[in-house]
């Protein structure tokens, strides 16, 4: 599964974290897509050694802004030649704010 590419939305906790280290211990090119890039990279080392994965790659976005979503794009379509899997863990949540 080496050639298979998932992004992950919300990778570096609960559910989505559990996905990626899922994927990460099955072979694929995992990229997580977080907003918290501080926790984020603790939660990308963690994936990265219980696994013993090397292609866990951590990109920033925020599903709430969409000046983040298009650059996330660009970046991702600018590095990655395609993509197999999604799971958008992440959301917004406004109350009426």
């Amino acid at each position: 599964m080496k050639d298979k590419i998932v992004i992950i939305t919300g990778a570096n906790s609960g559910i989505g974290k559990a996905a990626a280290l899922k994927f990460a211990t099955e072979g694929y090119r995992v990229i997580m897509a977080c907003r918290n890039m501080e926790m984020s990279r603790a939660a990308q080392k963690e994936i990265t050694e219980v696994s013993n994965h090397t292609h866990v790659d951590l990109m920033e976005l925020d599903v709430s802004s969409f000046d983040s979503i298009r650059t996330f794009c660009s970046a991702f379509k600018a590095k990655y030649p395609r993509l197999d899997i999604l799971i958008h863990n992440a959301a917004y949540l406004s109350h009426g704010e």
